[in-house]
């Protein structure tokens, strides 16, 4: 009976110390992050990251100077001392934590085998607004309202009703006009930018800069 009590304690100590060890990891990595993994002279790629305090991430890659950069949000989180970026079907990435530096591992957690490897250090400062990339997800209108959700995340940004916004927009609604009662989905190139909102302070919100195809669903 003792032993049993005694394994219980123990049992309860490792899981409480285990939680704690993971919320406290998950604080640290909170906050910028970025680095680049060049293949050659002229082939470089540069990756941005924010890990946000509710677990949301914005994830942007150039994957060669010169060349439109991809954005992606979804959610993270840690598990077995790894940090998991899950932004659905759009993005599935696993880094380690290692320092002030996250490494990219392969698909199964395991370390990429070779010198040319991925590692964001952490920025003491960084912005990922005002930087354009392409995007992939719904566009969705609604009382003179609309709203973006990225492919692969539940969340969804307002659109900002800006001057480069008006042309993309009446762009969108013909298109919804044709397919009514229809969700619109759509590859853009978009930006974001801290912006008033209606009831007072600021929200980072999405402007598209240019509708660039219309596609049936989020794969």
């Amino acid at each position: 009976m003792r032993f049993k009590k005694l394994f219980v304690k123990v049992s309860f100590i490792l899981l409480v110390a285990s939680s704690f060890l993971s919320c406290s990891t998950q604080q640290n990595l909170g906050g910028f992050w970025g680095g680049d993994l060049a293949f050659s002279e002229f082939e470089v790629m540069t990756s941005n990251l924010l890990l946000e305090s509710d677990s949301t991430f914005f994830y942007i890659n150039w994957p060669l100077q010169g060349a439109e950069a991809q954005g992606y949000v979804g959610f993270w989180h840690v598990k077995d001392e790894i940090l998991v970026l899950d932004g659905g079907k759009s993005l599935q990435l696993l880094l380690a934590p290692k320092a002030d530096k996250l490494e990219l591992l392969d698909f199964e957690g395991k370390e990429v085998i070779g010198q040319k490897k991925l590692l964001l250090e952490k920025q003491i400062e960084g912005e990922i607004t005002g930087k354009k990339f392409i995007a992939t997800g719904r566009f969705h209108h609604f009382a003179d309202a609309s709203n973006f959700r990225f492919c692969g995340s539940d969340r969804s940004f307002t659109v900002a009703m800006t001057e480069e916004h008006v042309s993309a927009e009446r762009m969108f609604l013909s298109l919804l006009e044709s397919n009514p009662g229809e969700d619109l989905f759509i590859q853009a190139l978009v930006s974001f930018q801290m912006l008033p909102k209606m009831d007072g302070g600021q929200s980072m919100q999405l402007i598209i800069h240019e509708l660039m195809d219309h596609i049936s669903a989020c794969d």
